[in-house]
């Protein structure tokens, strides 16, 4: 009995052990992470800008100051020297910055900018690869010990060398009975002034191969990727993939997702009800719509049905069984 003692202790010390082991391996290792890392800038460019902190009406008097970084590269990192002067008689002390994103960042040393003087204040911003506007601005706070507001500076810049497809992503349904022609989808295009539209490609994923795909760029006004979905072309009930806008000869390219589909005969949205109790009589009604294709249509007909649910599951199967029929004559 004493030996099956000792040996559960040694075995539950050595488990201990290696539990407080493992613990201390992952503390060390979180700890690590919240250390400052060295950041490269030996081949980063530097921006250098003269502002004075005045107390602003449209910013509530407060000190603040606004300046513009110019025409900066999409995907870029760049660093912003600012010479900062405070136009007041007190001091500006600050404890902490509050920045609109992780695309800043503050290296200055100096957090005490003296009445009449000019310090250097440090950043450096990450411009966005891609982005929906091609003119950005953004602003940050430095507060103090309490979290108050101490002065603010607000800058802008225009994005340069970018390129961009207006959408996260689109969902095509053709219709079971639709003409030779197919669907037709527009994804809007953004170039900024210096990018050559002609040395931009259109491809596609091995999935959407057969889908006629074509990037419209004389019009500046309404620049697209036009993309045409045949229903010969979408292999079972649907297909996915990407499409991409790249940059011929280069790695750089955007991309959305694409998904082609058959448009179902009858379809409801939405999927799942929510049904709420009628105090009068007990039951339970939602509302739906019921979405049909006619035959000789293109356009699905929608039609909305109040009612119980058991009346909701008699017309489905009523629709479903006037599909079967028209399969069957075909």
């Amino acid at each position: 009995m004493t030996s099956k003692v000792s040996i559960l202790g040694i075995v539950f010390a050595t488990f201990f052990q290696w539990i407080v082991v493992e613990q201390a391996d992952c503390v060390a290792q979180e700890s690590a992470t919240t250390l400052p890392v060295p950041v490269d800038t030996a081949n980063v460019p530097v921006i250098t800008r003269e502002v004075i902190l005045e107390k602003q009406i449209s910013y509530a008097n407060k000190s603040w100051a606004n300046f513009s970084l110019g025409n900066l590269a999409a995907g870029k990192r760049y660093k912003v020297q600012l010479l900062v002067q405070n136009a007041s008689t007190k001091d500006m002390s600050f404890a902490s910055i509050n920045a609109p994103c992780g695309c800043l960042k503050f290296e200055s040393n100096s957090k005490l900018l003296p009445p009449g003087e000019s310090t250097i204040l440090t950043f450096l911003i990450d411009t966005p690869k891609r982005n929906i506007k091609t003119k950005i601005g953004s602003g940050v706070r430095f507060l103090d010990d309490m979290n108050e507001h101490v002065f603010g500076l607000d800058f802008n810049y225009e994005l340069n060398s970018m390129f961009k497809i207006l959408s996260s992503g689109v969902v095509v349904e053709v219709p079971e009975i639709a003409n030779e022609a197919g669907v037709t989808v527009k994804l809007p295009v953004l170039l900024t002034s210096d990018v050559n539209p002609s040395e931009l490609e259109v491809q596609v994923s091995e999935n959407l191969r057969d889908l006629q795909v074509k990037f419209h760029y004389q019009d500046v006004e309404n620049r697209h990727i036009e993309l045409i979905v045949v229903g010969k072309n979408i292999i079972g009930s649907a297909i996915s993939g990407e499409l991409y806008l790249r940059r011929t000869g280069t790695e750089e390219y955007d991309s959305v997702s694409v998904v082609a589909k058959r448009r179902e005969f009858v379809s409801i949205r939405p999927e799942s009800l929510r049904l709420v109790k009628d105090l009068s009589d007990g039951s339970y009604t939602s509302r739906v719509v019921i979405r049909v294709d006619e035959s000789t249509s293109e356009k699905p007909q929608d039609h909305e049905i109040a009612g119980d649910a058991q009346s909701y599951i008699r017309r489905k199967s009523i629709l479903d069984r006037h599909r079967k029929q028209n399969s069957s004559c075909d």
